[in-house]
C-alpha cells in the first residue's frame, strides 16, 4: 500500500520538495524511490540543477545504500528522515522556466484539481489529503484548510460534522498514520517522532499513541519489527 502527496516547503535559504508517504511492503518502497528519482529528473530538466540533499523515510538497510549514494552524487543522502524528498537552493526553484505558458499552467491546475475531486469525492478525504503533508510543514490548522479550499471555518466545520467527524479528529488520524510509518520504517527515536508530529513533549505523544493503538510507541514498534523482514530493494529499482 502506498499513499503519496507531493508538497513544497520554502525555508529561508532552501526549498524542500517532499513526498508525504505511507508505505507498506517492498513494491511501495520501490514506487517511492522511483517517485523521488522522477522528481529529481524533472527539476534537472527544467533548471539543469541537481538537489543538495535527498531525504529517505526508510532505514539504510532497506536499499543498497552505497549504490544509491553513487547514483545521486553529489547530493547528500539522509536515511531515517521523516518523509521522502529532496532540497534545492531557493534560487534554483525561483529560476524562470524557458517556454513557460501561463494559460497552460492555469489549465493544468484546473485539471489537477478535477482529478483530485474525482479521486476523492468525500470531503473528509480531501481535507486529510491537505493535512498529511501539512503536518511536515507544521501548518496543519484551520487557516491552511480555509486557504486551500476557499471555504470559511464555519462551512468546513459544518461539512465535516455532516460526515460525523471534526478537523481535530482528521488531524489526529493523520498523525497516527505518519507515526506508524516512522516507527516501522525508520530508526527515529520516539522523541523525534513526537517532534515530527508537532508535539512539544514526547509524553503527550506517547499518551495519544496509546489511545490510538492500545499500546505505547515502543511496544508497537517492537511488535511490528518482530514480523518477518521485508527483502531489500534491488539496485535496479532505484
Amino acid at each position: 500500500m502506498v499513499e503519496q502527496d507531493p508538497y513544497i516547503v520554502r525555508h529561508k535559504d532552501e526549498v524542500l520538495i517532499g513526498y508525504r508517504c505511507l508505505i507498506s511492503g517492498l513494491p511501495a518502497l520501490q514506487f517511492l524511490l522511483a517517485s523521488v528519482g522522477a522528481g529529481v529528473a524533472l527539476v534537472l530538466e527544467l533548471s539543469g540543477q541537481r538537489p543538495k540533499t535527498i531525504l529517505l523515510g526508510c532505514r539504510e538497510d532497506a536499499i543498497p545504500a552505497d549504490e544509491f549514494r553513487a547514483a545521486v552524487k553529489p547530493a547528500t543522502v539522509v536515511f531515517n528522515a521523516h518523509h521522502f524528498g529532496f532540497t534545492y537552493q531557493k534560487s534554483v526553484v525561483d529560476l524562470p522556466i524557458a517556454g513557460a505558458d501561463p494559460l497552460m499552467y492555469q489549465q493544468a491546475l484546473k485539471w489537477v484539481q478535477g482529478y483530485w475531486n474525482d479521486l476523492e469525492p468525500d470531503f473528509a478525504d480531501q481535507i486529510k489529503r491537505l493535512l498529511l503533508p501539512a503536518l511536515h510543514a507544521e501548518r496543519a490548522h484551520m487557516g491552511l484548510v480555509c486557504e486551500a479550499t476557499g471555504l470559511s471555518p464555519r462551512t468546513i466545520n459544518r461539512r465535516l460534522a455532516e460526515q460525523g467527524t471534526t478537523l481535530r479528529t482528521l488531524v489526529n488520524e493523520s498523525r497516527y498514520s505518519i507515526a506508524r510509518q516512522l516507527l516501522r520504517h525508520t530508526h527515529l527515536p520516539v522523541a523525534a517522532v513526537a517532534q515530527v508530529m508537532g508535539y512539544s513533549e514526547a509524553g503527550v505523544f506517547v499518551r495519544a499513541f496509546r489511545q490510538w493503538s492500545g499500546s505505547t510507541p515502543d511496544t508497537w514498534r517492537k511488535t511490528v519489527l518482530r514480523q518477518p523482514d521485508e527483502p531489500t530493494v534491488k539496485a535496479s529499482a532505484i
